[in-house]
C-alpha cells in the first residue's frame, strides 16, 4: 500500500512502484509471469529494472488487444518489456480483446501461435492485472476508447457489473455477469484467475472500489497493490 497523492497521476505512479517491488520480491527461478494491459501496469514495468537475475523464466501475455489500445499500456508491449528484463521467453496473444464475433474467436483459438500462449495459461503462477472500473465511473479502457459499443455495456451495466479483469466483468460479489461480450472476449478468464498462486491487482482510485472490492470478495484476486484511501474505503465495505 502507498499514500494516496494529491493527484490520481502521482497516485498511480506511486502503486507502480510498489507493484514492480511486489513482483520482485515473489518471484523465483522457472516462474510462469502472467502480464495484462493498463496503465498503471505501465507504471509499474517503468519502475523495474533494467534487468533481473532469475533464470527459467517465462512470461504470458493475458489478454488481447491488437490495435485497441496505445501501445505504450498495450498488453502485447509490456509482455515483450517484462520479458525482456527477465531474459524470458515470451508468449504473445495477437489478437484483439474483443472481437467481432464467437465464429471469429473460434478461429483465433484455432491458430497454433494462439493455441500456445493460451494453453500457457494453464501454468501462469504469478498474474499481474488491472481492475476497471463501471460503477459512477467507468474506466474500462476498452469503453472508454470505444470499442465496446454502447449496447453491449448497456447489457453489463443490466448484469449488475461491478468491474472487469481482462475485460471479463463481474458483480459486487465477485461473481461471473454472463454476457453475450465474454463469448467474444479473448484472455485469462475469471476461473482462470482464481487458480493462479498470486494474482495480483494493481489499481488506485476511489472510483474503483467497488471493482476492487468484488475481485477480493470473489477471490478473483488475492493480491492488490493499492494506495491509502482506496484502502480505507474497501475495508469500510467489509
Amino acid at each position: 500500500m502507498v499514500e494516496t497523492s494529491f493527484n490520481y497521476e502521482e497516485t498511480r505512479k506511486n502503486i507502480g512502484r510498489a507493484a514492480a517491488d511486489c513482483l520482485l520480491d515473489i518471484v523465483y527461478d522457472g516462474d510462469v509471469i502472467g502480464i495484462a494491459w493498463g496503465t498503471t501496469i505501465y507504471e509499474m514495468v517503468n519502475f523495474l529494472p533494467s534487468s533481473v537475475d532469475k533464470s527459467n523464466i517465462s512470461v504470458v501475455q493475458l489478454t488481447g488487444g491488437l490495435n485497441q489500445v496505445s501501445m505504450d499500456f498495450n498488453a502485447i508491449e509490456l509482455t515483450r518489456r517484462v520479458a525482456k528484463i527477465f531474459n524470458a521467453e515470451s508468449y504473445q496473444l495477437y489478437a484483439s480483446a474483443i472481437v467481432d464475433s464467437e465464429d471469429t474467436k473460434k478461429v483465433l483459438f484455432s491458430e497454433s501461435n494462439i493455441k500456445k500462449t493460451l494453453e500457457m495459461f494453464n501454468v501462469v503462477n504469478i498474474a499481474v492485472v488491472g481492475i476497471g472500473s463501471v460503477i459512477s465511473k467507468p474506466s474500462t479502457m476498452l469503453y472508454r476508447d470505444g470499442f465496446i459499443k454502447k449496447n453491449d455495456f448497456k447489457n453489463i451495466l443490466n448484469s449488475c457489473a461491478a468491474g472487469d479483469i481482462n475485460s471479463y466483468f463481474y458483480d459486487k460479489n465477485g461473481k461471473r455477469c454472463k454476457t453475450p461480450l465474454e463469448n467474444k472476449t479473448i484472455g485469462m478468464n475469471l476461473d482462470q484467475l482464481k487458480r493462479v498462486r498470486y494474482t495480483i491487482a494493481v489499481a488506485g482510485g476511489e472510483f474503483k472500489v467497488d471493482a476492487i472490492h468484488g475481485a477480493l470478495k470473489g477471490k478473483i484476486i488475492n493480491v492488490i497493490v493499492t494506495d491509502s484511501e482506496t484502502a480505507k474505503a474497501i475495508l469500510k465495505k467489509q
